[in-house]
């Protein structure tokens, strides 16, 4: 609260009862009246007034002249009446006066709607769109409820591209018992939605109009209830031109899940330059889903961070973009061409690398009977090179640890180069396999228990100095191989591995030239002389087709 302009309050107890004939004097003692009859105390107290007035008059020197618009609303429903509010809602066709309101703010230049708690029944879309002006919307969180009897409830921004800000906190949204969904569209401009409930709707963008947008989604709670009908996603994310979305501290949860198409989260960005670049930032939400694996997609064209959120059984779809430092249980990692997928921590679930995507730093626990991390080339169309970096990763348990795997859809493609380096594996039936169209692969340093080894069915590929290496100290040595020639295990060499050619030697069908037996006969050793060192000095002649042996 400002100060006063005028610290002490004037006594305002001048004398009205002056009569005629009476005598003013410079006190009223004198004159034999009360001491507010005197003209000296009358002055006194024309300047005090005439102070308190210039005091008055210079404090609006400290105040903006900015007008501000407050309006209220609320429904008889909950027990409101007029006196509590400047529009009183009926419980039917309520929009009518939320958009009376929302016009007199809007006509004020902007301003705030507070909606008292209780259930509003919307039957018609709100609009929300002025290409310059602000509203803000706020209700009592937990208790003002909107309930949509209409497919679309609310339209923010749709066919402007101005610099509508439209701010919406403690809202409860909900579409009627008549319907399974209901749906919020929004436009371009700045929307944000702070601690507001969503129960079966879906935020969704329009494409109308063309102009920068910025989302703002923040504390909010998103429930889906599968039972309800709901099939599409909840959170509808598109975003181009310029566009900066922050996606942050919310929980997303569905329950009574059976259907594998429903995503919870579908979000895209998209660039047509390098100079309208959109950003995403998706950071500390949690998404839970109980039943069958929810899907979650990042689909960027553009920059996007996905970092610090907690995901359970949900399937995440990631391409180009950042997703670092999150918590997925029960759950698959999809990594496109282009994403960076580090230090996560993987509980009961799987990376799946495709591409030139990286895989780093990661915790993954994989159930036993499916991979840990598992490399795909993209598909047919696309350079041999295009293959993962795996680097430093702590793997527990699955079924194979690290699988650069065969694509039965692209038969007879080869991928190169992919680097599988310094991955801790434990816990694994098979610690690395190799399938047989990968090639020119660097698998080195590479940590797994005694006895473990790598599969290598691919060609040309250098699997060096990891822990099944021979040599002292558990490495150092020539790395061996698990399977040749049809054989796998601990393989060692045999009889025909080699052909006699392969190690420059004569084949037992040989037979010798002319020029070869004369070679051969020449040189032949015909005979083997044993003899002292003492006898051998002592002979007159050696004859050259002798072997003489000096014995002790």
């Amino acid at each position: 609260m400002a100060d006063r302009p005028l610290s002490t309050p004037l006594p305002a107890d001048l004398p009205e009862n002056w009569t005629t004939g009476q005598t003013v004097a410079p006190s009223g003692a004198d004159v034999g009246l009360s001491q507010q009859h005197g003209y000296n105390y009358l002055m006194e107290q024309v300047n005090a007034a005439q102070r308190a007035a210039n005091a008055i008059n210079e404090s609006f020197d400290t105040i903006s002249g900015k007008r501000t618009c407050r309006v209220t609303v609320g429904t008889s429903t909950a027990g409101w009446t007029q006196a509590d509010c400047d529009y009183l809602c009926d419980g039917t066709d309520d929009q009518a006066e939320l958009n009376a309101a929302i016009a007199a703010v809007l006509a004020k230049g902007g301003g705030e709607i507070a909606v008292l708690g209780g259930e509003y029944a919307i039957a018609e879309k709100i609009e929300l769109s002025d290409p310059n002006a602000s509203v803000s919307i706020e209700g009592e969180a937990g208790a003002t409820v909107f309930t949509f009897e209409s497919r679309v409830g609310i339209g923010i921004g749709e066919e402007q591209s101005g610099s509508t800000v439209v701010r919406l906190f403690g809202i409860t949204f909900q579409p009627a018992a008549s319907l399974e969904v209901s749906d919020i569209f929004y436009g371009y401009g700045t929307v944000l939605f702070d601690t507001c409930t969503f129960r079966n709707i879906c935020i969704g963008t329009s494409y109308a109009g063309d102009g920068p947008r910025k989302f703002v989604f923040v504390n909010n709670r998103m429930e889906v209830d599968e039972a309800s009908g709901t099939s599409y996603a909840e959170l509808d994310v598109f975003c181009e031109h310029r566009s900066n979305f922050v996606i942050s501290n919310n929980v997303f949860i569905v329950t009574n899940r059976t259907n594998n198409d429903l995503q919870i989260v579908n979000m895209d960005t998209f660039t047509y330059d390098n100079l309208n670049i959109s950003n995403v930032v998706f950071v500390g939400n949690t998404i839970e889903t109980n039943g069958s694996l929810g899907r979650v997609s990042f689909n960027s064209f553009g920059p996007i961070s996905v970092i610090g959120n907690a995901f359970s059984n949900c399937k995440i779809d990631l391409t180009e973009g950042l997703f670092s430092n999150n918590v997925v249980s029960n759950g698959e990692i999809d990594a496109a061409p282009g994403a960076v997928v580090s230090f996560n921590s993987v509980m009961f679930g799987s990376i799946r690398a495709w591409g030139n995507s990286t895989v780093s730093g990661n915790f993954v626990k994989a159930p036993a009977d499916q991979p840990a991390i598992i490399a795909y080339k993209r598909d047919v169309n696309v350079e041999n090179d295009s293959s993962p970096c795996i680097v430093g990763n702590n793997i527990v348990g699955g079924s194979i640890g690290v699988y650069l795997r065969k694509d039965d859809r692209l038969p007879n493609t080869y991928i190169t180069k992919a680097l599988v380096c310094a991955n801790r594996i434990f816990g694994c039936t098979t610690p690395i396999q190799i399938d047989d169209n990968w090639s020119e692969c660097l698998v080195t340093d590479n940590l797994f228990p005694t006895g473990s080894s790598i599969v290598n069915n691919g060609k040309n590929n250098i699997v060096r100095l990891n822990s099944d290496d021979l040599g002292e100290g558990g490495g150092g040595g020539t790395a061996g191989v698990a399977s040749f020639n049809g054989r796998t295990g601990a393989v060692t060499p045999q009889n025909g591995d080699y052909t006699a050619a392969m190690v420059g030697a004569r084949p037992d069908t040989w037979t010798p030239t002319a020029s070869e037996v004369g070679a051969v006969s020449a040189g032949s050793v015909s005979a083997v002389q044993a003899l002292t060192q003492s006898e051998y000095d002592a002979l007159a002649a050696k004859d050259a087709a002798t072997l003489y042996l000096i014995k002790e």
